[in-house]
């Protein structure tokens, strides 16, 4: 029998390597530090499906969508806003990255008023969604 040590990261995700841990979990903290930016959403399935929205500051979304795309970028190691956003999304998740929640919800589920709603298809479709302001 051979002991082995594992790492594991705030997330749950582990690693053999005790710097690989620790470099995961200061990108987790610079995702956390672009999210701290942004106003909390609730957690309900009632705004999960449509019940609401919460109205993000337009200025507050672009500082923040311009410091996802210079981690993105680094982490990627390639200029992401450069390529599209259906191939970024598609990779990040494909890659089980840290960084799609974030991505998800500071580019698609937020509609041209910079309201941000529970699903995409809300964003989308903001009329189809009930037009009530949550207040985090």
């Amino acid at each position: 029998m051979k002991t082995i040590t594992k790492y594991q990261a705030r997330d749950g995700c582990e690693f053999c390597v005790l710097q690989e841990c620790v470099e995961y979990e200061q990108l987790l903290d610079r995702i956390d530090s672009i999210m701290a930016m942004i106003l909390k959403r609730p957690d309900s399935t009632t705004f999960t499906n449509g019940g609401g929205y919460i109205k993000q500051d337009k200025d507050t979304i672009i500082k923040a969508r311009s410091r996802f795309l210079d981690l993105a970028s680094e982490c990627l190691g390639r200029d992401v806003g450069q390529v599209s956003s259906s191939w970024l999304g598609r990779y990040l998740d494909d890659n089980n990255s840290p960084l799609y929640p974030l991505y998800m919800r500071l580019f698609y589920r937020i509609d041209q008023e910079f309201r941000e709603w529970g699903q995409v298809y809300y964003a989308n479709h903001p009329s189809v969604g009930v037009q009530k302001e949550y207040k985090p």
